[in-house]
């Protein structure tokens, strides 16, 4: 581990929003470092805020073993895996293979999977107290000898170096920009855990990048997990804003700026600018290198049904005239 920790920067949306170019386009600051897909393992389902939760203010003995236990198995999920796993990925790649895969696969792999591997093992060896071979109520069953793990409960700001250390190492070993002072993470949902990052990350940056409303339920409805049904994407989109519009009042105006897409594209310059100043970095020229016309503004113009359009509107329109009437 280095002596200073850099800071982190989370890029965040409804998803379809922008998240993706602007990540493409600030790692290209020689203060940044980051990898190629989203980082995950913070927020998602089993992460580390889960597992911060389970072993402090959550804690119980049960929940500690749980948490450790599915927190492993994302990591190991995250990794590149056995042979097997990467032919039915290549097979999916090509439409060969019929049934679902997860997700997760190799998303860390930009890290190096030894190295991933390795630090994580330390992480466990700093959480665990004990371990033993038993039984208990939330054992998954048919296991010869379950391993229980006994951990915690710790003290908040403990935890919180244990956990920020990690993440840290990751992006500390990624080769090139020794310079750097920061490391970004483009994960969409970011901004519907604001409240919680800023407890592991005091010092953190978050951008929040929206879009017309109408263009991410227009994005979505084209993904394999985006959903089917017009109005039940607008409902979706819609209930990531209402959240995210409670979460930013607990925040200070100094921890998070908003951009749209439309702003980034049409004026590119003065909103890398406005980013830059809110980060605390040099605006760079060389953040102007990725092209940014081709955001397909306006599509749902064409993509959504007349016979959806009132339906959409009616879920979205606060949050169109937002967005729209937004500096």
């Amino acid at each position: 581990m280095q002596d200073e920790l850099l800071k982190p920067i989370f890029i965040g949306g409804t998803g379809r929003s922008g998240t993706t170019i602007l990540k493409k386009v600030l790692q290209q600051h020689s203060s940044i470092v980051t990898i190629p897909n989203e980082l995950r393992i913070i927020i998602d389902p089993d992460g580390i805020l889960d597992l911060f939760s389970a072993l402090t203010a959550r804690w119980s003995v049960n929940r500690a073993d749980v948490a450790i236990h599915r927190f492993d198995r994302l990591i190991s999920k995250c990794l590149k895996g056995p042979l097997i796993l990467h032919i039915v990925m290549q097979l999916k790649r090509y439409r060969l293979w019929p049934l679902t895969t997860q997700g997760y696969y190799r998303i860390l792999s930009g890290f190096g999977d030894d190295y991933v591997q390795s630090r994580t093992d330390m992480l466990m060896e700093e959480l665990i107290s004990y371990q033993s071979s038993a039984q208990m109520i939330q054992t998954p069953p048919y296991q010869l000898r379950p391993t229980v793990y006994e951990s915690g409960p710790f003290e908040k700001e403990e935890l919180v170096e244990l956990l920020r250390c990690y993440v840290n190492d990751l992006y500390s070993n990624l080769p090139g920009k020794k310079g750097a002072t920061y490391w970004l993470d483009d994960t969409p949902f970011n901004i519907l855990h604001a409240v919680e990052l800023t407890e592991l990350f005091k010092d953190m940056r978050l951008i929040h990048i929206y879009r017309d409303p109408r263009d991410v339920v227009s994005s979505y409805i084209t993904k394999s997990w985006g959903g089917d049904d017009w109005e039940q994407v607008a409902i979706r989109v819609a209930g990531i804003y209402k959240q995210w519009h409670w979460i930013r009042t607990k925040l200070s105006s100094k921890q998070f700026i908003e951009i749209s897409l439309e702003d980034l594209s049409a004026n590119p310059k003065r909103t890398l600018q406005k980013i830059c100043d809110h980060i605390g970095i040099d605006f760079e020229e060389r953040l102007l290198n990725i092209k940014l016309d081709n955001t397909n503004s306006g599509r749902w113009k064409q993509e959504i049904p007349s016979t959806a359009l009132d339906t959409v509107h009616r879920h979205l329109g606060p949050f169109i005239s937002e967005n729209l009437s937004k500096p």
